[in-house]
């Protein structure tokens, strides 16, 4: 497909969740407002258009004023999944400011779960959602080293937690939180994480996508998002 044809292509899509996304219910990163606006910010750096940018900031103040005393705090749906989009955005420059100012009521509550109570071991409502979370914060890339977003007990219950699994079972996330409290080097690559973890869909181009879901996976979003960076 031509440049020209994948901007038209970008633009349906775009049209498509201008006029149904502020109806979403859902506000988080897989299948809400979260993963629309990671949609929006890049396609106003694809097109240079500024309406995209306006669009994802409108949204992103909605998602704000949506967060309530219930919203969970999974990486799916809840906080830590915004909380993952919005160091995304800071990142790869879509969004400017000082992430511990912007996302430090997001850390107080995440804080507020007990990690060494966490049976689901999975990134999208599990422990490695959050740990991953926590691990994007920790090099945020704005951020000094010595200024960390979450107390030291918090992290050394997560240390505690991680140092008791068996060898054979411990996954990269485990292996990079763990190196990075011993002032070892780690690299997270968000974008690499977005496209095979979250949007997943093995759909590039997809003329149905008005009958697909709004968001990242398997959606109208997610397909977008691939056919600007794949």
């Amino acid at each position: 497909m031509t440049a020209i044809k994948i901007e038209n292509y970008l633009s349906r899509i775009a049209k498509h969740l201008i006029i149904n996304s502020s109806f979403m219910d859902n506000i988080g990163l897989y299948n809400g407002k979260m993963g629309i606006v990671l949609f929006f910010a890049h396609l106003a750096n694809y097109t240079r258009k500024d309406i995209y940018n306006d669009f994802a900031s409108k949204l992103l103040d909605e998602i704000y004023g949506e967060i309530h005393i219930d919203t969970p705090i999974n990486f799916k749906d809840g906080l830590c999944g915004i909380g993952w989009g919005i160091e995304y955005l800071l990142h790869y420059r879509f969004l400017e400011g000082d992430s511990n100012e912007i996302l430090a009521s997001i850390d107080e509550k995440i804080m507020e779960r007990n990690p060494l109570r966490i049976k689901d071991e999975s990134i999208e409502t599990g422990k490695n959602g959050i740990l991953y979370y926590i691990l994007t914060r920790l090099i945020s890339y704005n951020r000094p080293k010595n200024d960390i977003p979450f107390d030291i007990d918090y992290l050394n219950n997560w240390i505690f937690i991680l140092n008791q699994e068996e060898k054979e079972t411990t996954n990269i996330l485990t292996q990079s939180f763990l190196k990075w409290m011993k002032n070892e080097e780690i690299n997270l690559n968000l974008q690499n994480f977005l496209i095979t973890n979250i949007i997943k869909s093995n759909e590039i181009y997809d003329e149905e996508f008005i009958y697909l879901s709004y968001g990242l996976v398997n959606g109208s979003a997610g397909i977008g998002i691939k056919n600007m960076l794949l």
